[in-house]
């Protein structure tokens, strides 16, 4: 008999990666009843829980509500595998996040220490360690997050991650072993393994995000919508003849991006599809290197006084450190 649960601080409205998480669980376990909790195959329990308003009760920001509390700890509890599910940025590992809005934008939601202060309260005190998913976005990248995660790592490194930072304080008041993700992070359906994105891909994905945030900066996107609705709408008081220039101008500069350009309009139009060809060239390098089964994986135990870190895969694994639990500032 297997129970496990699912804890939501990803999507407040449903979406990945929770609905995924658990459509995932139901495969392998197969249902035969319920939404929230499901009866599954040979007795096993898969249970998800939103936590939203337990955690800004947590904070203070509203009512605690105690019979749901007492829910969740009653099923952690019993639980053989807990998922925590949250989100997370490659450049940031202070914070956690949330999609407030179905496939909205992403919200800052909580700190690793206000994160490990909750999770303990959820978490009764039991004999057996809790096994702990941490399923959130490059929780355990560190720092520097263009060094390659799957290699060796100096100790200061490797306490920066949020992973690390948010165990440090958890398995000191609670018995655990915690797994997180150095990418970003799906769940295969056909397996039930996470997926993580390759080491080539996260840092294609930030070169991508620093070239559109540069490009944000210097109003290109703003300045090509504007042009657009100038030479191709009648509230922008475009003529036919505009927008046939418009599209002349469009097909030039897609068909070759470094064309010359004379004029404001064509100016504006050949720096936007520089930016869209680069933007593409990135987009080429994570498709050319796809998510990973059996990759990405860190492991955290804490027992007797001795941390010990190590990366999963390759099997049978390499100890990214062992030795005394590591301060975090």
């Amino acid at each position: 008999m297997a129970n496990i649960v699912v804890l939501d601080l990803a999507d407040k409205e449903g979406g990945t990666p929770v609905q995924k998480t658990v459509d995932t669980l139901k495969q392998k376990f197969p249902q035969r009843t319920g939404i929230k909790k499901v009866f599954c195959g040979q007795g096993n329990v898969v249970e998800k829980f939103d936590l939203f308003d337990l955690l800004a009760g947590f904070n203070g920001n509203g009512a605690m509500s105690a019979a749901q509390l007492t829910r969740v700890q009653q099923s952690c509890r019993q639980a053989n595998k807990i998922f925590l599910c949250i989100h997370g940025k490659h450049n940031d590992t202070e914070s956690g996040f949330a999609s407030l809005t179905l496939g909205g934008a992403m919200t800052n939601l909580t700190t690793w220490q206000q994160l490990a202060n909750f999770i303990i309260l959820l978490l009764p005190e039991r004999f057996e360690p809790f096994n702990l998913a941490l399923i959130m976005c490059y929780g355990a990248r560190t720092e520097h997050f263009r060094l390659n995660q799957q290699g060796d790592l100096p100790a200061d490194e490797i306490k920066s991650s949020f992973a690390y930072k948010f165990f440090s304080k958890l398995c000191v008041a609670r018995k655990v072993r915690m797994t997180a993700r150095t990418g970003a992070v799906q769940m295969d359906p056909s397996t039930g393994h996470s997926m993580v994105e390759s080491e080539e891909s996260v840092n294609a994905r930030a070169d991508q995000e620093d070239f559109l945030r540069a490009r944000e900066e210097e109003a290109v996107f703003d300045n090509i919508k504007d042009l657009k609705a100038r030479m191709t709408t009648k509230a922008g008081g475009a003529s036919e003849e505009s927008a046939q220039r418009w599209m002349a101008l469009e097909a030039r500069y897609k068909a070759t991006p470094d064309a010359a350009a004379n004029t404001d309009e064509e100016r504006i139009i050949k720096t936007y599809q520089q930016a869209v060809r680069r933007k593409k060239e990135y987009q080429a390098i994570m498709d050319g290197n796809p998510d990973k089964t059996k990759f990405g994986k860190i492991v955290y135990t804490y027992s007797d006084n001795v941390l010990i870190i190590r990366c999963k895969y390759p099997e049978p694994g390499v100890n990214l450190y062992s030795g005394p639990l590591l301060a975090v500032a």
